[in-house]
């Protein structure tokens, strides 16, 4: 007797109830990711804050303090890899998960974004879907932290 299993071989976020809206600090040189990112995050429930460059991402960060940071590496203005030991050093940031999204194929760049902070590290160009259940992911083991 065989057992057959149906394997959802592309898993799909789902919303987040409406009394858990949550909010996400993206972080993108690329307009273009950004508003797709802002588009697809807000069709998730997330509340969500758009920055370009990295000059206000650790002051912004510590103003609102969100539930999930998405850092480009490369910014025109600062490393994101800098940003993320940043904001790993603040107490009040030091918890917020953040996931690395790269284009670099330098090597050890998994390495040095582990070793800034980051919780996940994504290779551009990913799947969005990938990158909401990551965003989802990191959220809930977050919050286990704080019980």
């Amino acid at each position: 007797m065989s057992h057959l299993f149906e394997v959802d071989t592309e898993p799909q976020p789902q919303p987040l109830p409406t009394s858990m809206k949550r909010l996400v600090m993206v972080v993108d040189d690329d307009l273009d990711q950004l508003e797709i990112l802002e588009y697809r995050l807000k069709q998730l429930r997330f509340e969500v804050i758009k920055l370009n460059s990295g000059q206000e991402v650790v002051s912004t960060a510590l103003k609102n303090l969100p539930d999930l940071i998405i850092l480009d590496i490369h910014l025109p203005d600062a490393s994101g890899l800098e940003l993320c030991e940043q904001l790993a050093d603040h107490q009040a940031t030091s918890t917020v998960p953040v996931v690395i999204v790269s284009g670099s194929d330098e090597p050890d760049v998994v390495r040095a974004a582990r070793q800034a902070g980051c919780r996940f590290f994504l290779r551009k160009p990913y799947d969005p879907n990938a990158l909401l259940l990551i965003a989802e992911h990191s959220i809930r083991e977050s919050d286990r932290w704080l019980l």
